[in-house]
């Protein structure tokens, strides 16, 4: 035959004069090989006269289906048949078949082997949602999604769009994305000194209502017999009953002071008070803080001291409660001691304005008797 066969099929457009329109094939015959290498171009599957009349050249003007690529492709994926003509009784070439190309991710068969976009992992052009950050942190915040692109069967990288956790600062906002709004105290932690008083004034720099500000790490609250200022206004174990007054009598006939915590013994022999609730002593020791005993002397007389044994000139009458052994801070004032000799009395104030006086007019001031306060 001298040529080689492609797999050329044809179909009828238009049938030839004297052929049965019932079937327009072309018959076998003995010289139906002649026949193909006289009539038929490269590569037809027939005989190679149809359509034709009674066996001689195609008909000038007939066209059929034709198709050049490899015969299992044929009509499979984009792979269509094309349309061969008939001129001067021989077959032209096949136009306009379709055949297989490269695979391409566009969900078509492109090379035509039965199987849609293998090897792709999406479809070229396509886009999908995408969230690169933490898991949980999606939604919350600032934090959201994007958009994911197709190139080439892949997807890419980058996802367009996206919002994810930042580190949290303090601005009232959910940077990190976590649910909790600036968490982590962002922007604080040094020591400060927040400008309260009591146990208030040491701080640290936290994260509150959006913004950095020093916040005492002892917050404010009831008064507790403990020398602090813990509520913070500036004074310490006010109003708290730590504390027992001193009242302050003078017996003028005898000219004598007298130093007591009740009321109907300040009032009593021949004395009259002087200064109610005089100054104060706590009902408890705390630390710095020691007893404060009532002595009676030989005379009659009483003194007051930090010794249990009346500084051996005089009898204890027990302890009316307890000084400061050096000022507490705690709204504390010197108790200045004095005596005169003349009249073998002591005395004692808080002020250094009365122990002038007092010295002006014959009494020697001795000493610090210890702390006391002048509030409740």
């Amino acid at each position: 035959m001298g040529r080689s066969v492609a797999v050329w099929l044809f179909l009828a457009t238009t049938a030839c004069a004297g052929q049965q329109t019932e079937d327009a094939r072309p018959k076998p015959s003995a010289d139906a090989g002649v026949d193909a290498a006289q009539d038929g171009p490269t590569g037809i599957a027939d005989s190679g006269i149809f359509p034709s009349t009674d066996g001689g050249p195609c008909q000038a003007g007939a066209t059929g289906a034709c198709y050049t690529g490899p015969p299992a492709t044929r009509n499979i994926g984009v792979c269509k048949d094309g349309t061969t003509t008939c001129d001067k009784g021989e077959w032209q070439a096949c136009v306009g078949d379709t055949l297989p190309g490269t695979e391409v991710c566009n969900e078509i068969d492109d090379d035509c082997d039965g199987t849609v976009d293998e090897g792709c992992s999406c479809v070229s052009g396509t886009t999908r949602a995408c969230y690169s950050g933490p898991s949980g942190t999606e939604g919350n915040g600032g934090c959201k999604g994007g958009t994911q692109n197709c190139a080439g069967g892949s997807w890419e990288t980058l996802c367009v769009g996206e919002s994810l956790p930042k580190v949290e600062s303090c601005n009232g906002q959910d940077d990190d994305c976590d649910g909790n709004l600036d968490n982590g105290n962002p922007g604080g932690g040094a020591s400060c000194t927040t400008g309260q008083p009591g146990v208030c004034k040491d701080g640290t720099m936290r994260c509150s209502a959006g913004k950095v500000s020093c916040q005492p790490n002892t917050p404010a609250s009831s008064e507790q017999c403990n020398l602090l200022d813990d509520n913070c206004n500036g004074s310490c174990d006010e109003s708290a009953g730590c504390r027992i007054g001193v009242h302050r009598s003078l017996n003028s006939g005898i000219s004598a002071h007298f130093y007591t915590t009740s009321l109907s013994e300040a009032s009593s022999s021949g004395y009259t008070i002087e200064y109610q609730n005089f100054y104060y002593l706590y009902k408890t020791a705390l630390t710095g803080m020691t007893s404060f005993y009532r002595c009676l002397k030989a005379n009659g007389k009483h003194f007051y001291t930090a010794a249990s044994n009346c500084e051996g000139g005089g009898t204890s009458e027990g302890a009316m409660g307890f000084i400061g052994t050096a000022s507490t801070g705690c709204q504390s004032t010197p108790l200045y001691r004095l005596y005169h000799s003349g009249v073998g009395d002591h005395f004692y104030t808080t002020t250094t304005s009365e122990r002038d006086y007092a010295v002006s007019i014959g009494y020697k001031y001795e000493s610090i008797a210890g702390y006391v306060w002048t509030a409740p």
